[in-house]
């Protein structure tokens, strides 16, 4: 063997750096261990083909860096499952329930488009930005804060009135 001479002092000098070039390309810290190790692992089976010890650790890097990746790639075309996407991406609804959420939002707009003018043009504000006072509510429709109050439960019974009929709760 005419390679460098892979010990538990290299591992400890080179590991480092090799985990910097798969935090690169990898954000999960187990898919960097993961090529890493897999750096590692074609080091010693091409122990022999490097020539220059001195150049070990780019050796290594570039290594690693190669596999973070193809690990990268491969986990970009991973389907994962409906249970995998749930644990990973809760906001993510299902097919079946973005179709649903559709569905609903769609009828729900419809019933706004019921509403009377004015009593629309204060449902859509809260409907986008609803931290929004009932003065600044006021303020933005040129009406009183008591009109807005009015106003705004008026519109909600009725919303939950329609939708009701509709099948939907809200």
């Amino acid at each position: 063997m005419n390679g460098p001479r892979v010990d538990a002092d290299l591992v400890a000098r080179l590991t480092p750096a090799a985990l910097t070039a798969a935090r690169r390309r990898l954000p999960d810290r187990e898919d960097q261990l993961d090529a890493v190790q897999d750096g590692w692992l074609l080091l010693l089976a091409s122990a022999d083909t490097i020539r220059d010890p001195a150049r070990v650790s780019r050796w290594l890097n570039t290594a690693v860096g190669r596999q973070a990746g193809r690990l990268a790639r491969r986990r970009l075309r991973e389907i994962p499952s409906e249970a995998t996407a749930d644990h990973w991406c809760p906001w993510v609804p299902s097919t079946e329930n973005s179709w649903l959420l559709t569905d609903r939002d769609r009828t729900l707009w419809t019933l706004v488009s019921r509403l009377p003018p004015p009593e629309r043009a204060l449902v859509e504000p809260l409907a986008f930005e609803p931290g929004l006072s009932h003065r600044e509510l006021a303020a933005r429709l040129g009406i009183s804060a008591a009109t807005v109050a009015r106003w705004r439960s008026r519109s909600l019974r009725r919303l939950r009135e329609w939708s009701t009929a509709e099948g939907m709760r809200l």
